[in-house]
């Protein structure tokens, strides 16, 4: 599960389904059969009317209470997007103002992804998806840490299966994972069992150098290289001391060795030079 402060947390499920209400009837998906569920937005419990009662305000006669209700709609960050973007539109002057400020300041402050809302929930069984409204308030499942555990879909933004599993995207940034003097390796959020085997798919294109000539892909330049690989090229490895492998553009295989996966580029001769980024999709356990 990846919760919506970018926390994870990894559990079995302890009920059977789970139902999701669509415009052809409710649906009970056994929870065996799901791959992944991309969770939309909702408020926390009592969140919604809060920051209603505080939108309603910005048009208040009251300067100190416009100014208090605008303090406190920052302080909902993501949550208060929403109704602020729609209280942009208001017939009420001083209330649209305020909302597009509050807006502009939330986009300053917040990553794009973080101002994305899904207005429905998407699941993606093994042989079917579909999208509608799950009902329940939350999810039941069991950690090895915490025991027995009641997860609020207010807090939920994904679910990926690991038996079957659960395809998950990642942005790697050349400017970060490419230099030498950067030896840093980018957690891609998957943890692998043994032998786990596993389809990583990378695309987009990085430039070594300023100038022509030095952009390739996931694969490498092939005039360039580090004395090991080539410049550039998408590596793979697992855990903190694991064997590293070329992913390139597409990999299918079992890497050795039990623990989190982790990537990064193949070194670059030109430190601080690089610009450009590979999308890299990863799916352990893929479907045959």
């Amino acid at each position: 599960m990846r919760l919506a402060d970018g926390s994870t947390v990894r559990m079995t499920f302890t009920q059977p389904n789970i139902e999701l209400v669509t415009k052809y009837g409710k649906l009970t998906i056994p929870a065996s059969k799901i791959r992944r569920v991309e969770f939309g937005f909702r408020y926390p419990e009592g969140a919604g009317a809060k920051i209603g009662e505080l939108v309603a305000r910005l048009g208040d006669s009251n300067f100190k209470k416009r100014e208090t209700a605008s303090s406190e709609l920052l302080a909902f960050r993501e949550m208060a997007y929403p109704a602020l973007k729609l209280a942009t539109k208001s017939s009420d002057a001083e209330t649209a103002k305020r909302a597009a400020e509050l807006v502009a300041k939330l986009e300053d402050k917040l990553l794009p992804e973080k101002l994305t809302f899904r207005q429905y929930d998407q699941i993606v069984a093994i042989d079917f998806a579909a999208r509608g409204k799950i009902e329940a308030k939350t999810l039941q499942g069991h950690t090895p840490y915490f025991g027995e555990v009641k997860l609020e879909l207010a807090e939920l933004r994904t679910l990926r299966s690991v038996a079957f599993g659960g395809e998950t995207t990642v942005q790697i940034d050349s400017t970060k994972f490419l230099d030498a003097i950067h030896t840093e390796w980018m957690d891609a959020d998957i943890e692998l069992s043994g032998d786990t085997p596993i389809e990583i798919v990378a695309s987009g294109q990085v430039s070594l150098y300023r100038g022509g000539g030095y952009g390739c892909g996931p694969k490498g330049h092939a005039s360039y290289n580090n004395g090991t690989h080539q410049a550039g090229a998408l590596l793979g490895r697992i855990g903190n001391s694991g064997e590293i492998f070329v992913i390139g553009e597409k990999y299918n295989g079992s890497p050795k060795g039990s623990g989190r996966l982790y990537v990064r580029l193949a070194h670059s001769p030109w430190p601080g030079q690089a610009s450009g980024s590979y999308k890299v999709v990863i799916t352990p356990n893929p479907l045959k």
